[in-house]
């Protein structure tokens, strides 16, 4: 997955966009999310995503695996590294 933020364009007037590369795992794991949710596309999917992780508590989320609970966060290495606690992200 590429993101370059120096490629952000005026798309309408006071308006950022984005654009962002998916490939090889990334975009496989996009379109397996996209197809397992039942998204109708893949705006749609990443709306729901940013959602979900925006009304995130502590930065943390606790997802079913196998009938059980399991509290899941980003790994250290996807962080700004001054706020890193511990293995979890500090809240801010």
């Amino acid at each position: 997955m590429a993101i370059n933020e120096g490629e952000i364009q005026k798309k309408i007037e006071g308006e950022d966009s984005l654009a962002i590369e998916f490939d090889n795992g990334d975009l496989k794991a996009l379109n397996d999310i996209q197809q397992k949710w039942k998204f109708k596309d893949k705006s749609s999917l990443l709306k729901f995503a940013m959602a979900v992780l925006l009304k995130a508590e502590k930065n943390t989320l606790k997802i079913s695996v196998d009938g059980s609970e399991t509290e899941v966060f980003p790994k250290e290495d996807l962080l700004i590294t001054d706020q890193i606690s511990h293995g979890k992200q500090q809240e801010g």
